[in-house]
């Protein structure tokens, strides 16, 4: 190889790395159940999270404090991502990773109407989603991972919990 293209290579085969982690990661149906459809859930069967496989620096201030993730709600007998009209999606943040020890109480929470998904609502191959960047300062993590959880919640029925995701912290 010419060392241009090899040099070049290099550079971007950890981004490609990278973007094929954040396209492959946690997708669950409900209660956490990978594949399980389940009738009277509402419209929502599974909920998939793809998350950026670290953590993002999103003040001036050193240190990770937030996370951008991806979530897609899925119907029974669908396959694409629908718009979420009732309900709402919470997204919760862990310190660790569930192998570490057992879920805990999370470390933030975010919870967002329809209205407030709107804003952020995206159409892709996967159909609809949204694209939410998270900010979870102050808290500071103390460890070097992270736990994300989406969880859709419908005006009544069981809840739909996707896989969790993990996220790198380092210091930044």
């Amino acid at each position: 190889m010419s060392g241009w293209f090899a040099r070049r290579s290099e550079r971007l085969l950890p981004l490609m790395a990278a973007a094929g982690l954040f396209l492959m990661t946690g997708c669950a149906g409900p209660a956490g159940k990978p594949g399980t459809p389940v009738a009277g859930v509402g419209p929502v069967r599974e909920l998939n999270l793809l998350a950026m496989p670290s953590a993002l620096n999103l003040n001036d201030k050193p240190g990770a404090d937030g996370v951008a993730v991806k979530v897609f709600a899925v119907r029974q007998g669908g396959m694409k991502g629908v718009p979420i009209r009732s309900g709402w999606i919470e997204v919760l943040a862990y310190e660790g990773t569930f192998e570490d020890a057992p879920p805990t109480k999370p470390f933030h929470e975010w919870r967002l109407n329809p209205d407030q998904l709107a804003r952020s609502e995206i159409k892709t191959l996967m159909g609809t989603g949204y694209y939410l960047v998270l900010d979870w300062s102050p808290h500071i993590l103390h460890g070097n991972r992270a736990t994300i959880i989406a969880r859709y919640l419908s005006d009544s029925g069981a809840p739909v919990t996707s896989a969790p995701s993990y996220v790198a912290v380092t210091a930044l």
